[in-house]
């Protein structure tokens, strides 16, 4: 019998026969079917059953089997056509779904702040139940898609060297198969770099989900295969990828697998591919996926990079600047109509700005403080840094409009910042630090990490002379770091930033004659004895360090093992840390030994605190400013700030010194030290008041009165000037003697008071011994100014306990100019040893004074000039 199998030869049929009537259900299919027209007139089958019961002839008994055939063999060839016209109605939907999904994707306008422009390729779900996969990959040559790539690359492109070196492996191999996906995957990537520059189109993943909702921002490209993956799950794909394998084996260290697939990203426009490297090292989260989306931003990383991007060490700063900055848009996003940051340089927008610094850097309104008080002041920088940049590309373009604003909001920054936000932030930091305690390092606790370390140099040197391992190396270089930098009381970032050319490059010249002749011989042994480095410190200053013979030997025996202990070749640091392109850090060394040698304060062991111990106990070595200046030069400081900072705890200064001024208020004796200075001033918290010193003195006056004649009668003695002068000359053997015990009772006497009666007896019986020798020149000078008793009590009386003073003569306050006038002009009190030499150049001027007279006496025209 006849088959048909196309639906025009069945239509064909029915028009020409005419006697098809379907059943019921059928009538409803067809009624509900697009793809057939059915005849209009219709014949019921019925009649044509009685007509061929009527007649009698063959002919016709076979007519109407031919028609009944045609019947059957129609219904069934209809039957498969409506569900062959059923499944390309499905199929023909499936392609429309995905046509207009794609064709949504890529016809969706560029937008910056929109995230529907890029659409990640998902399952389409069809019913509510069934999947619908439809993905296609891009050919990395002809940049269309393509559902078989593998059969497309064989056949269009099979002269390619790539693909040609696919196909020379056997079919179904597994170098084939790794071949032709990382083809499939560089095309893939080829299409998605260009639809993330465009900001429009569907990116293809390597593996798709259902979800309509995903984001193109939680999918990175590996940074081996190039295939498109979720971020959260990449450590999932890295730790299966044959090609990531094999390329972190050549990378040194641990790698962090996020930053790596951001840097296979494509660089943004209009930022250099070091900015985008840098960036890209960040924690790849929302700061980051901000800091890249923010064209101004990125120009401050510019900026800063341009100063500091040679050092190493400060790209971390430049990429914490840059995540403020991101932490500030992302919250603001959330509080205020701000988006971006050119928006944060509008006057308008002050308002704005001072709720979202508010807002990320924790501020209360209630107690008109900070939770992150720094991050408040780094963001007003930050800030003004950022309309900086505006300004400039508004005075290139010539763009008078956007200048003015700029400027506008910079008048308005200046007026209003520092009153709303930075002086609750200053006064929050001020106030942390009171009541904090101040820890200075023990002198026994230095002593033990410096024999703790010693010890372990030792152990640590002969351990890797026996044995070369990684190890082995790290320990001895973390011990002679902590020794450098405890040693020398230097940064630590000095130090641990220390290069091995650096080393390499010392000075190893031997000391010169000519510059040996003025140093002592103790001078010349430490000049041969110890090594000096210059390295780069803070602000660029150049920052000595001295090294030991055992330092040294330790220093050259890391260098020559780094090769064989698994220190990059590429890692330019002395201190370097095998397998990485990084140093150790000194703080985290000394932090450990801390605890480790059984020290009372471990927390008191930092660089930080060991440079204030030697610089702060450096003042009680009476330096001279030359010697000031070179111990500030050695610790890397400005002597300006040494000076202002560097001194006795200010806590033990106000109990040591301020305390004594507050007790003679409280004793009402403050005038009994009228010209005294702090250090002068002698009172215990057990002395009694003023007038209980009165009364003890007016009960033991009258066993005194003897004691007490005598102490005038030497007061008296004192202002015979030029005879007594003559009797000294004429004397040479006692003068020394005389001058000196003749000095220091002058000072004790304008320095002590009334309490401090034994050191005043034994010296009143020593110069009653060496008057006793004064024996004709003596009793005449008495016999030519005579002495009663009523003037020596009026004397005694008018002075009291303090004595009679000394005034200066004209010789010798020239002999103190001469020499100290320099002192008294910065307003700084000598030292004792530039007083012992005022003395000794005089001559005979000063004879009769010591140093502490001298000393005294430029502290007081120090304070009357400047009272003045």
């Amino acid at each position: 019998m006849l088959g048909y199998k196309t639906d025009d030869s069945i239509t064909s049929i029915d028009n020409s026969e005419g006697d098809y009537v379907p059943g019921p259900s059928e009538s409803s299919e067809e009624d509900n079917s697009d793809d057939f027209s059915e005849p209009k007139t219709r014949v019921d089958s019925s009649k044509h059953v009685d007509l061929v019961s009527e007649g009698d002839s063959s002919d016709k008994i076979a007519g109407v089997k031919r028609r009944n055939h045609y019947k059957k063999t129609s219904k069934r060839c209809r039957s498969s056509s409506e569900e062959n016209s059923s499944n390309e109605e499905t199929e023909l939907k499936r392609k429309n779904q995905y046509a207009n999904t794609y064709k949504r994707c890529t016809s969706s306008p560029m937008s910056n702040t929109s995230s529907e422009s890029l659409l990640v390729m998902n399952v389409s779900e069809l019913d509510g139940s069934k999947k619908y996969h439809q993905k296609k990959h891009f050919c990395l040559f002809c940049e269309q898609p393509q559902s078989k790539i593998a059969r497309h690359l064989q056949r269009k492109h099979g002269d390619e060297i790539e693909v040609a070196t696919a196909l020379r492996f056997a079919k179904r191999s597994k170098a084939r198969r790794l071949q032709l996906n990382l083809l499939r995957k560089k095309g893939n990537r080829a299409h998605n770099i260009q639809a993330l520059k465009e900001g429009k189109g569907v990116l293809v993943p390597c593996k798709q989900t259902s979800n309509d909702k995903t984001n193109h921002q939680d999918y990175q490209h590996c940074f081996a295969c190039h295939g498109l993956f979720k971020r959260k799950s990449m450590w999932r794909h890295v730790a299966r990828c044959t090609l990531a394998q094999h390329v972190r084996k050549e990378m040194p260290g641990k790698t962090r697998i996020q930053a790596l697939c951001a840097n296979a990203q494509p660089v943004a426009k209009g930022v250099s591919e070091k900015v985008w490297k840098l960036v890209s090292n960040m924690a790849q989260d929302d700061v980051a996926h901000a800091v890249k989306q923010d064209r101004y931003i990125l120009a401050l990383g510019e900026k800063m990079y341009n100063k500091k991007g040679e050092n190493p060490s400060q790209h971390q700063h430049i990429r914490q600047t840059l995540r403020e900055l991101g932490r500030l848009v992302i919250k603001g996003r959330k509080v205020t109509p701000l988006k971006k940051m050119k928006d944060y340089i509008n006057p308008k927008h002050f308002q704005h700005i001072i709720k979202a610094v508010k807002e990320v850097t924790g501020y209360d309104e209630k107690t008109n403080k900070f939770e992150k008080a720094t991050l408040a002041t780094k963001l007003g920088q930050s800030i003004q840094k950022i309309a900086d940049i505006m300004e400039g590309e508004a005075l290139i373009t010539q763009n008078e409009e956007k200048l003015k604003l700029v400027r506008d909001f910079q008048g308005i920054y200046r007026l209003r910042w520092n009153e709303i936000i930075s002086s609750a932030a200053y006064r929050t930091l001020e106030q942390k630090k009171w009541n904090a305690p101040q820890l200075i390092p023990l002198a026994d606790d230095v002593k033990k990490i410096h024999m703790y370390l010693d010890e372990k140099q030792k152990q640590y040197y002969n351990q890797l002379c026996d044995e070369k391992t990684s190890g082995k190396w790290s320990n001895l270089a973390k011990v002679i770091l902590a020794q450098m930098i405890i040693f020398n009381r230097k940064r630590e970032g000095e130090v641990s930033k220390m290069s091995v050319a650096t080393f390499h490059s010392r000075d190893k010249s031997p000391l010169n004659k000519d510059v040996a002749v003025a140093l002592t011989e103790v001078e010349r042994l430490l000049c041969a004895h110890f090594e000096r480095i210059e390295t780069c410190g803070k602000r660029g200053r150049k920052v000595p360090v001295i090294l030991t013979p055992v330092m040294v030997e330790s220093l050259e025996l890391l260098i020559k093992e780094r090769c064989s202990c698994g220190v990059s070749e590429g890692n330019i640091y002395l201190f370097a840390r095998p397998g990485y392109d990084t140093h150790f850090r000194g703080n985290d060394c000394i932090r450990a030994y801390a605890k480790q040698c059984g020290a009372k304060l471990p927390e008191a062991l930092s660089s930080t605190k060991l440079r204030k111990q030697v610089a702060t106990l450096s003042r009680v070595l009476n330096l001279n400013d030359t010697e000031q200046d070179q111990f500030a030069d050695f610790l890397g400081h400005d002597i300006r700030i040494h000076r202002k900072f560097y001194r006795l705890p200010e806590g033990t200064l106000q109990l040591a010194k301020i305390s004594k001024i507050l007790m003679a208020c409280e004793q009402g004796r403050l005038a009994e030290f009228k010209g005294k200075s702090l250090d002068q001033i002698t009172i215990s918290p057990s002395e009694k008041s003023m007038a209980e010193n009165n009364e003890a003195a007016d009960s033991c006056s009258s066993e005194n009165d003897s004691e007490r004649e005598e102490s005038s009668e030497k007061s008296y003695e004192e202002n015979l000037t030029g005879e007594m002068s003559a009797i000294r000359a004429k004397q040479p053997m006692t003068k020394g003697k005389l001058g000196q015990k003749r000095g220091s009772h002058e000072i004790d006497a304008a320095a002590t008071d009334c309490a401090s009666e034994n050191d005043s007896e034994r010296e009143e019986s020593s110069e009653k011994s060496y008057e006793e020798n004064l024996t004709g020149e003596m009793s005449a000078i008495r016999a030519k100014q005579p002495i009663t008793k009523g003037k020596l009590g009026q004397k005694r009386g008018s002075h009291g306990a303090k004595g009679t003073k000394r005034f200066w003569s004209t010789i010798e306050v020239d002999a103190v100019e001469d020499s100290l006038m320099n002192f008294i002009r910065m307003g700084k009190t000598p030292g004792k040893q530039d007083c012992e030499k005022c003395i000794a150049a005089s001559g005979q001027a000063l004879v009769n004074r010591d140093w502490r007279a001298v000393k005294f006496y430029v502290h007081n025209r120090i304070v009357a000039d400047q009272r003045k």
